[in-house]
């Protein structure tokens, strides 16, 4: 058999490898990966991300073999790709409407040969203004195993993130979206971008590579946005000079941000926070990553009420270092010399 493993086990993957014969249905004479929270594809049946990787809904079969993968993990709770959660007139309680099979929500990546393409596509899900995510790839086939004349097969997947993401679905922290044709034509971009990204200049994929390990935390866990706040930092500040008091880091992230908010398109959304101005926000959410980083209760009552509640303080820092990704996939250049200056 041969010891070199076609596949690559990005991070924290992991590969449960099995003889194709061994289990019906996960056999497949091709390769897909499960987008986890993905709810419909406007304005096409499949699209292209990439040469021989097709984005779509997935057919009987594929949603047979996602199920078989996800069962530890879900308890053959389907609520999050079959049924509509809907409040009923007069009762206190919601109910689940389950949709038509045409309907679910289950869609697929399918690809041909090594599964290098797919972790670019992860990679530039974490720039995407859709936050998708990657539940799972199936690799078929990856190699022979000659003396039992088969073929070997394998799932590969995160166990940590994989866990949180499904719980993220299953709770309603983890949105799902519809890919509008212009963002799919934008991930398609991505996609392209960072896989001709210079690597001495960002570091695009060992940034991204940071984004995707934080997807194993729940979504509640004070490290999720302190890691965030980490790599907005790694990003957009140098090592500020000790006897300069408007280098700060506080100040670099505040007026870096507001140069590239005028760059940009779509802005960051700051319409939760009503009028406040931008750089009294930013000096909140500093304000709040001090009490984490401290061990410190955080009060949304008082001296941080503007931010109204740990969810979107997250929400606005998760937009923030996508959109700042989105422009160093763009304009590396830029965004290296607005580190250093």
């Amino acid at each position: 058999m041969s010891t070199t493993l076609p596949f690559d086990l990005d991070g924290e993957m992991m590969a449960a490898i099995y003889p194709k014969r061994s289990y019906p249905v996960l056999s497949f004479g091709y390769s897909f990966s499960f987008v986890l929270n993905m709810s419909g594809l406007v304005d096409h049946e499949t699209f292209t991300l990439a040469p021989s990787h097709e984005l779509r809904r997935a057919n009987e079969a594929e949603i047979a073999a996602i199920n078989d993968v996800l069962k530890p993990y879900t308890h053959d709770n389907w609520a999050p790709w079959e049924y509509d959660p809907v409040k009923e007139h007069g009762s206190s309680g919601t109910k689940y409407h389950r949709r038509p099979a045409h309907q679910w929500r289950y869609f697929v990546v399918a690809f041909e040969g090594p599964n290098s393409t797919m972790i670019d596509v992860e990679r530039a899900f974490c720039a995407a203004s859709v936050e998708l995510k990657i539940g799972f790839t199936l690799m078929q086939p990856i190699f022979e195993a000659k003396r039992r004349k088969t073929t070997v097969d394998a799932v590969l997947h995160s166990p940590g993130r994989l866990f949180s993401q499904l719980q993220g679905a299953t709770r309603g922290s983890l949105p799902f979206f519809e890919l509008a044709s212009a963002d799919a034509h934008g991930l398609k971009t991505f996609i392209e971008q960072v896989q001709s990204s210079d690597e001495t200049l960002i570091g695009i994929k060992r940034i991204t590579r940071r984004a995707l390990d934080l997807d194993a935390l729940p979504s509640q866990s004070p490290l999720l946005f302190l890691g965030y706040f980490a790599i907005l930092e790694s990003m957009l500040t140098h090592q500020p000079e000790p006897d300069d008091t408007t280098d700060s880091i506080t100040r670099q992230v505040r007026q870096k941000l507001m140069l590239l908010d005028n760059r940009w398109l779509p802005r960051i959304d700051y319409g939760p926070f009503g009028s406040t101005k931008p750089e009294t926000i930013w000096s909140k959410m500093y304000g709040y990553r001090s009490c984490l980083a401290h061990l410190s209760e955080p009060d949304f009552k008082k001296d941080l009420h503007l931010l109204g509640d740990h969810d979107r303080a997250l929400k606005l820092l998760k937009q923030t270092v996508r959109s700042v990704l989105r422009q160093a996939l763009s304009e590396p250049q830029l965004i290296v010399d607005l580190r250093n200056c």
